[in-house]
């Protein structure tokens, strides 16, 4: 998925990653949690989603709001998926004939 970020006075087009810094969009948040994992409070900083912009080809400046998502879906867990293995040493096998 590519989002643009279009300036609504040309029609220029940007990145994200051109007019937002990775530290803005994430924040510096720290979560505080519970014995269940659940968020009983938030410190730190809260992520910037709306900057402003100049527009490197009119001039004009303009504002852009990031929205993001999160969704989650249960997976099956297949207890058999992961694969292994087992050294075998002969030194340390007695078997019967």
């Amino acid at each position: 998925m590519t989002s643009k970020i279009i300036c609504p006075h040309c029609g220029a087009e940007y990145l994200i990653e051109e007019i937002f810094m990775s530290e803005d969009i994430l924040g510096t948040r720290m979560p505080i949690k519970d014995s269940k994992g659940k968020i009983v409070r938030i410190e730190g900083d809260e992520p910037e989603l709306s900057a402003e912009y100049i527009c490197d080809y009119c001039d004009k400046k303009f504002t852009t709001t990031l929205t993001i998502e999160a969704s989650s879906i249960e997976e099956e867990q297949d207890l058999w998926s992961d694969e292994y293995s087992v050294e075998i040493f002969k030194d340390r096998i007695d078997l019967e004939e």
